[in-house]
């Protein structure tokens, strides 16, 4: 099945019922894609707390972080500082790695911090 025609609306239905019971403080998602999210907060009767999602200097996402998560008051949290550099991606053969960026090195050297400070 493949990620864009999956309903995640039963999986947080029952995370809502989970939430309701009082065994959750919050809930949220992680990985979803604008669609899917507007998809749960339709349906939803509990707008999800926060939104785990990948994000780093060469993958800011900056509409879908700022305009859409702020203006639904999601928090975002990010994993991946510093690039996804997992084999199956290819992107460490593509790119190198993000900690060895020319541009977040020299920030680096300027402000006496390293490239993986920067990407923080």
């Amino acid at each position: 099945m493949a990620i864009l025609s999956t309903n995640w609306s039963k999986t947080y239905k029952a995370m809502e019922g989970v939430f309701k019971s009082g065994k959750a403080k919050a809930i949220g998602v992680s990985n979803l894609s604008r669609q899917e999210i507007e998809r749960i907060i339709e349906k939803a009767t509990i707008k999800p707390a926060v939104h785990q999602m990948e994000l780093h200097p060469w993958l800011q996402q900056q509409a879908f972080f700022e305009n859409f998560h702020r203006t639904h008051g999601i928090h975002v949290t990010q994993y991946s500082p510093f690039g996804n550099s997992n084999e199956i991606y290819g992107s460490r053969e593509q790119q190198g790695l993000l900690i060895n960026d020319d541009t977040l090195v020299e920030i680096g050297k300027k402000y006496g911090k390293s490239s993986n400070q920067v990407a923080l």
